[in-house]
């Protein structure tokens, strides 16, 4: 079934993939940052205290929901067939995980190819020397996604679509205010760390 999930989300993919490298492209050309910056700042690594930069940390929870929403709503509201064949809401919500799991995962890897195509866009070398840091960036930048996918299936089970929608663009504004609270590591966001901090 996930991938049956993914076969159908393809278009998707694109039109996220193109929304990214233009975020992406704006942050290097205008905000100038280098492309790992820009992929810290759209994952919320960075202390969003500009207009500009919340809502590009916005646009990247309202992407997960955009990558989320169909199957959300297939397997919890409109999952009367699906539960003949599944028997069980709970093996059904385990399938539901399985999948958005997945499509973290390609969304992840979206979001460090679009920063690096949108880097050589705007002239800078691709990740020169730095492949910890774009391992390091990729696995908690999926941490990062996992868990708003979390909280909003969360949601979608108490909540209509609209309310569900309306209700993660409040958490994420908020979270954006509270990435400039530095707690160091303690931090879901991938902010820069090194050495055993990292660790």
């Amino acid at each position: 079934m996930s991938r049956a999930v993914i076969k159908n989300a393809r278009y998707k993919y694109g039109l996220i993939f193109c929304s990214l490298i233009v975020t992406f492209c704006v942050l290097i050309k205008i905000e100038g940052f280098d492309e790992l910056g820009a992929a810290r700042v759209i994952l919320g690594g960075y202390p969003l205290g500009r207009t500009i930069l919340i809502l590009t940390f916005v646009i990247n929870i309202s992407l997960i929901q955009y990558l989320n929403a169909d199957q959300m709503v297939l397997m919890l509201k409109k999952n009367e067939l699906l539960l003949i064949r599944y028997g069980k809401p709970k093996k059904l919500l385990c399938r539901l995980l399985k999948s958005i799991l997945y499509q973290n995962i390609i969304y992840a890897f979206l979001i460090l190819a679009a920063s690096a195509i949108s880097g050589i866009l705007c002239g800078l070398p691709s990740f020169p020397g730095r492949i910890r840091e774009v391992v390091e960036l990729g696995s908690r930048g999926l941490l990062i996604c996992a868990f708003f996918s979390l909280v909003q299936v969360i949601l979608i089970i108490r909540l209509n679509e609209v309310n569900t929608f309306m209700a993660m663009l409040v958490f994420s504004v908020l979270c954006a205010f509270l990435s400039r609270i530095d707690i160091g590591i303690f931090t879901l966001f991938p902010i820069q760390l090194s050495g055993i901090r990292l660790g």
